[in-house]
């Protein structure tokens, strides 16, 4: 879903790019979605890196 969010924001930016000047949406908002978006992305990896390394299958491929 986050990175779902990721594009509409992109999309939703390059989309208003065509429009006119009162129309559009603040560019601020829409960076801060795409931000916070990918702090979530980034938070999730890490917390899956950082359970595959103490998972306990790890010690069987290195006796």
């Amino acid at each position: 879903m986050a990175a779902f969010g990721i594009v509409v924001a992109a999309a939703l930016d390059a989309v208003a790019y065509f429009l006119p000047g009162g129309s559009q949406p603040q560019p601020m908002h829409v960076a801060t979605a795409s931000a916070l978006l990918a702090g979530y992305l980034a938070g999730r990896a890490w917390t899956i890196a950082a359970r595959a390394i103490r998972s306990p299958h790890v010690d069987l491929e290195h006796p």
